[in-house]
């Protein structure tokens, strides 16, 4: 009835359907705390990593994950060792853990003790 052809007029509803579902879709993401990783990285319990192809030392593996607005791994409970068991394969890797000479302890990167039932 308003003159246009039947085909015509279901492409337009159509097409403002999807662009409605697209504006929800895109209010959702941006709303959400869904956490995105860094393309080639692997997210897992809130967490992204990343493992590189190249030897470094303990020092050059840390400045590398510092350009990457990252740090060395910091295991904080058994699931995700084992999580990092799984995806390594028994592969050799640094993690952000070093022994205070100061306190005569291990410490994460982070400041926080190694939890020795680790």
């Amino acid at each position: 009835a308003s003159g246009l052809p039947c085909w015509y007029q279901i492409t337009l509803w159509t097409g403002g359907f999807v662009i409605i579902i697209l504006g929800v879709a895109v209010t959702v993401l941006v709303n959400s705390t869904c956490k995105v990783c860094p393309v080639q990285w692997q997210l897992h319990r809130d967490k992204c990593y990343w493992q590189s192809e190249d030897t470094k030392t303990w020092n050059e593996s840390q400045h590398d994950c510092s350009t990457r607005d990252s740090h060395l791994l910091v295991i904080q409970d058994k699931q995700e060792m084992d999580f990092i068991k799984n995806i390594t394969k028994n592969a050799k890797f640094w993690i952000g853990l070093s022994l205070s000479l100061a306190e005569n302890k291990w410490m994460w990167i982070t400041g926080s003790q190694l939890d020795q039932s680790l």
